[in-house]
């Protein structure tokens, strides 16, 4: 695709003939036919392509349909280049050079009508160069040297990147306060900086000339006179801010200029400063007013004028925070606190601490002892945690002494502290031979699992808040049992359980250590364990009963009955099938991302993507990136 702006539609006419030369020439073709409208500009054509014996086809009147492809083309280049000026607020007359870029851009981007091949890779077999494309708008240093007439002059000035020469491989470069345009090759380029965006100039720049794809684009330099004619504005003091008190100055220093810019030049450009809010929060300062275009400047001091680059806003400057912003205005008990101090606000969770404190007496965790010079005593926390069905309702409230784990010493409160969970396959596999068998799923959980594993090293752990002993605050607990937390709290556990299973007749599985089974009589179980979670399937219903008893003499053991919801995953019976489904589990995802909101699509995918056989080689492991 090519474009050619035009100022007359009576240049219609040359310009279609130079371009009809060069694409005859280029592509070694000739044209046989034409589509267009009636308009004016394509009159004079007809007896043109007569004369060549080219088809001139027309559309019927009021009929664009019937130039449906052109239309649509018109449509994408000039929504596109709108999109380019509005992102890089690039002025609307430079709306050309914005153009000019689409069509360069669109002929590059790969077509579903050309089996996933560009315009450009289609008509010249081979893809193009996507290391050549820059930002439209963006700030860019061009290298000025061929264009300097001393050695004294800069090597580059700032100027602003508005697209890609036809004629040259190099870049166009506006410097805005000459108007002139660069054409570069090596330029530096700062992508995330738009001159046009955070400046606000004093003077318009020019109209930018014609765009000719056969004629060079270099503006002529403004006329000495012309510069010596262009005076600084003359301004006055503005009265202070009504805000601010009489006696308070205000002294805004003049941002810092880069090394590399070049010296200041005669034009101005100012600070684009944000009004201030109406309605400001108590106790905050009041924003200071800058000087306008009036405040005169003093007779000892020269007229600064900074460079395009120096004035673009400060993106870390945001208005200032309200401090109650900060903090913590909780009150619903619903949502799980982060600390002691919000938790110990509400009866639900004072209940769930003293429940969790109670237990861990009962268990004989700790013992209080006076605390041993030079030992290493570990700080504890709440953690809290709402425990909630596979409908998302609430169960019950859940709080957990926890260990800071993170200042154990190796080698002295800790050694080994590996421990295994079941496998993701191995779920799969029983449950799907569960479910052919059909046999019974059956859910266990086991109250504060990890109190119940018998430490091997000397522990020494800080009171918990808000359960200091009174009559001895200086004594630390002497742990006899692991605690949620501890770098060895999984393994003990673990340990504990299997020696308890291993009495109850129970192995553990050779591939999967969290995998045991029971086999005798013509009796098999399988039991999958995760943590404190556990899954026990079998072809005898009453032998399954039998373990579930004798568990809960070991351990504090939570009967749920049939599997519903194990590992984010909601099991759902269907008849004799079940179906597995992780709605819960991705609504709290989307919960956390922010996206509940979001357009739900069927694929994470496009379905109508054209797949296109590749050039490049297969792989010699296909699976290697699955």
């Amino acid at each position: 695709m090519w474009i050619f702006p035009l100022k007359r539609k009576s240049d219609v006419f040359p310009t279609f003939k130079q371009f009809l030369v060069m694409v005859e020439r280029q592509f070694n073709t000739k044209l046989k036919q034409v589509q267009t409208d009636w308009g004016g500009e394509f009159r004079s054509l007809s007896s043109f392509f007569q004369s060549l014996g080219i088809l001139h086809r027309l559309s019927c009147p009021h009929t664009s349909e019937q130039n449906g492809v052109v239309e649509r083309r018109h449509r994408h280049v000039v929504e596109t280049g709108l999109t380019l000026l509005a992102q890089s607020h690039v002025p609307p007359h430079f709306w050309q050079f914005a153009y000019d870029t689409a069509v360069y851009l669109i002929n590059r981007m790969p077509s579903r009508s050309n089996s996933s091949l560009s315009p450009f890779q289609h008509l010249f077999k081979h893809p193009p160069d996507y290391s050549f494309l820059r930002v439209f708008g963006s700030q860019c240093f061009p290298h000025l040297r061929p264009y300097n007439a001393h050695k004294m002059e800069f090597r580059s000035t700032p100027c602003v990147f508005l697209g890609y020469s036809s004629q040259h491989h190099g870049y166009r470069c506006l410097d805005p306060e000459t108007d002139r345009i660069y054409i570069a090759r090596h330029v530096r380029f700062n992508e995330l900086c738009f001159p046009f965006k955070s400046l606000q100039p004093s003077h318009k720049p020019g109209l930018p000339p014609s765009l000719d794809p056969y004629t060079s684009v270099y503006p002529t330099p403004p006329l000495l006179d012309d510069l010596l004619d262009q005076t600084p504005p003359v301004t006055s003091p503005q009265p202070p801010h009504p805000d601010v008190p009489a006696n308070t100055a205000a002294v805004i220093p003049d941002p810092p200029s880069p090394p590399s810019s070049p010296p200041p030049t005669l034009h101005t450009y100012h600070r684009r400063h944000k009004q201030p809010a109406s309605v400001q929060p108590p106790n905050t300062t009041a924003t200071i007013a800058p000087p306008s275009e009036s405040t005169a400047p003093s007779n000892t001091q020269s007229v600064r004028h900074t460079r395009p680059s120096n004035l673009r806003q400060n993106p870390k400057k945001t208005t200032p925070y309200n401090i109650s912003s900060f903090v913590s205005s909780t009150t619903d008990p619903d949502t799980e606190p982060a600390t002691f101090t919000i938790a110990n606000n509400f009866p639900q969770w004072r209940h769930a601490m003293a429940e969790e404190y109670s237990a861990l007496m009962r268990n004989g965790t700790w013992s209080l002892v006076p605390r041993v010079p030079g030992s290493n005593v570990v700080d504890c926390k709440w953690v809290y945690k709402i425990k909630r069905d596979q409908q998302g309702h609430i169960q019950r409230y859940k709080a957990r002494l926890c260990a800071k784990g993170f200042r154990q010493q190796q080698g002295i409160d800790y050694s080994d502290t590996f421990s295994p969970v079941v496998k993701a396959t191995t779920i799969r596999l029983v449950l799907s031979l569960a479910v052919t068998q059909q046999w019974p799923l059956r859910q266990l959980d086991i109250q504060n699992a990890f109190l119940h594993g018998d430490l091997q090293e000397t522990v020494y752990l800080q009171q918990p808040p808000g359960f200091v002993d009174p009559a001895k605050p200086d004594h630390v607990c002497l742990l006899h049992k692991s605690l949620y937390g501890l770098k060895q709290a999984p393994r003990a556990w673990f340990h504990q359980l299997s020696t308890t299973l291993h009495k109850l007749g129970f192995q553990g599985s050779k591939t999967d250590p969290s995998l045991f089974v029971y086999s005798s009589g013509g009796t098999l179980l399988y039991m999958l364990v995760y943590v404190d979670d556990i899954v026990l399937t079998g072809n005898n219903p009453q032998v399954i009963d039998t373990v579930v008893q004798q568990l809960g003499h070991s351990f504090p053991v939570q009967d749920m009955g049939r599997l519903s919801y194990f590992l984010g995953v909601e099991v759902l019976q269907k008849g004799p099938d079940i179906l597995l489904s992780q709605q819960k589990y991705i609504l709290e995802l989307l919960q956390k991302a922010g996206l509940t909101d979001s357009k739900p699509l069927s694929s994470p995918i496009s379905t109508s993507a054209n797949l296109a056989l590749g050039d490049s080689p297969p792989f010699d492991n296909p699976a290697r990136y699955r």
